[in-house]
């Protein structure tokens, strides 16, 4: 938790914190205890597709890129239809970015029914 000590807010839940500091253009960002340690996670606003959730992950991508300068482990998949996944190890090869689309399912209430959307997701990790 070091790492983000400046920035954690309220408790969300025993592994989640609010943020003090979100990134401009996502709706949620959050911190999240996992097994490789404490991630910095956001997520953008809904988007009705994968493939309208693409520009989005592909404009942040070069955004982290234009930050750092070419960074040799980087993966990018374009999965069509199906929207992106990228991994980028930044300079100090302690720190992993992972950028993808994922699907969101919540529930209308009015018309109980279950509504599909698309988000871009960001983590910034810490590589063991």
């Amino acid at each position: 938790m070091t790492q983000f000590r400046e920035i954690r807010g309220q408790v969300i839940s025993e592994s989640t914190w609010d943020v003090k500091v979100a990134l401009p253009g996502f709706d949620i960002c959050q911190l999240q205890s996992s097994q490789q340690g404490v991630e910095y996670v956001c997520q953008s606003p809904e988007v009705p597709s994968a493939v309208a959730a693409k520009p989005g992950a592909l404009t942040t991508i070069e955004q982290i890129r234009n930050c750092f300068g070419e960074l040799p482990n980087t993966m990018v998949n374009d999965m069509g239809k199906n929207g992106v996944f990228a991994s980028l190890t930044l300079p100090d090869e302690k720190t992993g970015v992972s950028i993808m689309t994922t699907p969101t399912l919540r529930l209308d209430r009015k018309k109980f029914e279950a509504i599909q959307a698309w988000r871009y997701s960001l983590s910034v990790s810490p590589l063991k």
